[in-house]
């Protein structure tokens, strides 16, 4: 048939081995709009590549030629398209602790209500530092913790990717409720076995700036989703009011506020009464520390939440830009004398972190007693947006910003 072109050199034959021919066959294709949208959306979501397509004048028929090692994936993201009447979402959650925990209990509390609202979300992996469960079909959220105790296969995070990778899964997310730098080393494994990325873990944002733009970089080339609300505030809408502004083309000028729960509730309740030092054994007997309280008080934990907000406003920072000051090796007396300054001021201390522009910066200071920032209580966060819409009154989120059920309740929003 194409003697002539070959003698004349017009072209050529080239081979391509590994390839499969995928069709999408039936009598409801004729005149229905948007077939062919849906069958190469599918594909194109789960990062299938497409060689060659054919669709015949009769409408019945498109075909298609991927990679064969793409098979089990490709038919099952275009059953998914056409024939799933929910949206479905498989889970791996790594980290079952106080959040993880607590968010598996959120999903099965919510199973009903998501059913409802057209989605169908399952566990099929859970992991801890010691072992791991996979169960495509998924896991009972009634009686995890046995099932995950009664696992033999260790943990090691890119074994767990490499199996799912194996599992061909469609839609799937991985959920790092861990703070393991471990884990974070292994998203790439996870994304290229075809999940998205949900955490509260702060470790990727906050990476090295080379490291963190591969990753984003690796996110966007495989088309997946990387949200991470509860990285700052907890389960208050920071992250998501940060979007919206950008999103909507305003200009951040300055976020400003109390970022650490913690200290939060350690500048609340120091009124001088009570040596600073014994607050923090108080704070760290009653949770409210990181395991060290040396962690809270250097305020890097400030920092990197600074990072995490200057990086989504797309500035280049590294942590080390971050200039922060530090509490650790503050005595009492030193914390009891600024208190007292600042009460002959008619002030209050906080500990707060401000990102103005490249510059970012987590300090105590003083604040007048009608300041937003002095009416705090407890534990709360309080997160300032000046912009130029919101130049005159910023605009301001607060609540609590610290705990397990609104941590994970930030992580839920994400799912």
């Amino acid at each position: 048939e194409f003697r002539f072109e070959f003698h004349n050199r017009l072209t050529a034959i080239d081979e391509k081995s590994g390839q499969m021919i995928l069709a999408v066959v039936g009598e409801g294709m004729k005149g229905r709009p948007g077939v062919a949208g849906e069958v190469f959306g599918a594909l194109g979501r789960n990062n299938i590549n497409i060689s060659a397509i054919a669709q015949g004048a009769s409408e019945r028929n498109i075909s298609c030629v991927i990679d064969a090692s793409h098979q089990v994936r490709a038919l099952n993201a275009i059953h998914q398209a056409f024939f799933e009447t929910r949206k479905s979402l498989a889970l791996v959650i790594i980290g079952v602790g106080n959040i993880g925990g607590t968010l598996l209990q959120q999903l099965h509390d919510q199973q009903a209500y998501l059913r409802a609202q057209g989605f169908d979300v399952k566990v099929i992996g859970l992991a801890n530092s010691k072992r791991f469960v996979l169960a495509a079909d998924g896991i009972g959220l009634a009686r995890w913790r046995e099932t995950l105790k009664a696992s033999r296969r260790r943990m090691n995070a890119r074994a767990l990717a490499g199996e799912l990778a194996r599992l061909e899964l469609t839609n799937a997310a991985l959920v790092d409720c861990t703070a393991d730098a471990s884990i974070v080393d292994a998203y790439p494994a996870f994304i290229d076995a075809n999940l998205h990325i949900i955490t509260p873990n702060k470790r990727a944002n906050v990476l090295p700036w080379r490291r963190y733009s591969a990753l984003m970089a690796l996110l966007r080339a495989r088309r997946k989703h990387f949200l991470y609300e509860a990285n700052v505030g907890a389960g208050l809408p920071i992250m998501s009011t940060l979007r919206d502004l950008i999103a909507s083309g305003d200009e951040v000028v300055k976020v400003e506020g109390i970022f650490s729960g913690t200290l939060s509730y350690l500048f609340n309740t120091f009124d001088g009464r009570t040596p600073f030092s014994a607050l923090v054994k108080d704070a760290h007997r009653m949770g409210l520390t990181e395991p060290d309280p040396r962690d809270d008080l250097s305020g890097q934990d400030v920092g990197r939440k600074l990072l995490i907000l200057a990086r989504q406003m797309g500035s280049q920072l590294d942590i080390q830009d971050v200039r922060v000051d530090s509490l650790v090796g503050v005595d009492d007396a030193a914390m009891q004398r600024r208190l007292e300054r600042a009460r002959s001021h008619g002030a209050v201390l906080r500990y707060v972190g401000v990102l103005e522009g490249d510059r970012a910066r987590a300090e105590m200071r003083e604040f007048p007693r009608d300041h937003p920032f002095a009416g705090t209580k407890g534990s709360d966060n309080i997160i300032a947006f000046t912009t130029k819409r919101y130049s005159r009154t910023p605009l301001v989120v607060q609540g609590p910003g610290a705990g397990a059920d609104v941590t994970a309740m930030g992580v839920f929003s994400d799912i």
